[in-house]
């Protein structure tokens, strides 16, 4: 009614107003139809881990945590929308076996009391397809910067990507996620002590196993 009661001169004079906020809304919509969702992963005791293999001369060394938190903005519907995301992995929850082995690993090696977390921000991923297909592993390259004992380094690492469950009629969207790659010790600063030189490897192996959901309660850091 407002616009029919306007004077045809101010009409004219509106008209770029209206195309601009029509322009804004019709982008609006179709940005949102490609809009990234966010995962998030809980730590789970059944589905999430990582591992880590030290395997030197005189002893291999195998040890694990459950305690991974994170969340990743990710589109399966279109892989091409930025991706990011971070991972969390409390240090002091390495375990390999033997607990005095744990303990001289967190007080001498990582220093958990300084550097408390170990932990991954995602800034890319190569070589998926636009759409994520459910059900099948896809494998690509992940690349990001990894934190550990304080010091931080770009890696580039083999991942695998599945979607595991798409389902339309709740928007459920659940991903499983596997990676794996090697650190120096050296590069991070973690110290071997004489008494371990031969017992712990320079070049530490990494394997990463978490699932993640667009309906898992939002994780903050």
């Amino acid at each position: 009614m407002y616009m029919h009661n306007l004077p045809r001169n101010s009409m004219r004079r509106h008209r770029p107003v209206y195309a601009l906020l029509l322009g804004l809304s019709l982008l609006l919509c179709t940005t949102g139809e490609t809009l990234a969702e966010q995962f998030f992963i809980k730590g789970s005791t059944e589905t999430d881990s990582v591992h880590f293999e030290s395997d030197a001369s005189l002893e291999f060394i195998e040890g694990f945590t459950q305690s991974i938190r994170g969340k990743l903005s990710f589109n399966p519907s279109n892989t091409t929308d930025s991706v990011s995301g971070h991972l969390r992995v409390e240090a002091a929850t390495l375990k390999t076996g033997i607990e005095l082995r744990d303990e001289h690993m967190r007080e001498n090696h990582l220093h958990t009391d300084k550097y408390p977390y170990i932990e991954f921000t995602l800034t890319s991923v190569n070589g998926l397809p636009d759409q994520l297909p459910s059900g099948s592993p896809i494998s690509c390259e992940i690349e990001g910067e990894f934190t550990v004992h304080g010091t931080t380094k770009s890696i580039t690492a083999p991942c695998e990507v599945t979607l595991v469950k798409s389902d339309p009629t709740t928007n459920e969207h659940v991903l499983q996620v596997r990676a794996n790659f090697e650190i120096l010790l050296d590069d991070y600063g973690i110290p071997r002590p004489k008494a371990l030189f031969m017992k712990l490897a320079e070049q530490i192996n990494i394997r990463v196993h978490f699932i993640a959901s667009n309906k898992f309660a939002p994780v903050e850091f």
